[in-house]
């Protein structure tokens, strides 16, 4: 069991980012990761009110959404080893590109 081991990992991870130059408790304050969580885990169009708290899922700063379908490989010992095709619905996107430009562009970001 790694349970122990993967949240100690897990642990060290949440430090690196709290102890990071550019990580500003005041960003994530009000964020309302519950919602947020759910939002991420439905496949429901979000309406008017979800779109204002989460911006970023209106497209203006170049998410895209789209199927993808996705291969799985399962351990040869389960009981249908070998890859699987699984279709994601409304999968959510960005260009690395996109996100490095506006980084670089935004003066904040220096």
């Amino acid at each position: 069991n790694y349970g122990h081991q993967k949240s100690q990992i897990s642990f060290k991870k949440l430090l690196d980012i709290i102890r990071h130059p550019g990580y500003h408790p005041n960003d994530v304050q009000n964020t309302n990761w519950a919602g947020m969580n759910q939002i991420l885990g439905s496949s429901d169009v979000p309406d008017d009110k979800t779109k204002e708290t989460f911006k970023w899922l209106d497209g203006g700063i170049g998410w895209k959404k789209t199927t993808i379908q996705i291969c799985i490989p399962f351990h040869h010992c389960t009981q249908n080893p070998g890859p699987k095709e699984y279709i994601v619905e409304d999968f959510y996107h960005c260009s690395l590109v996109d996100i490095i430009h506006g980084n670089v562009s935004d003066p904040t970001h220096h």
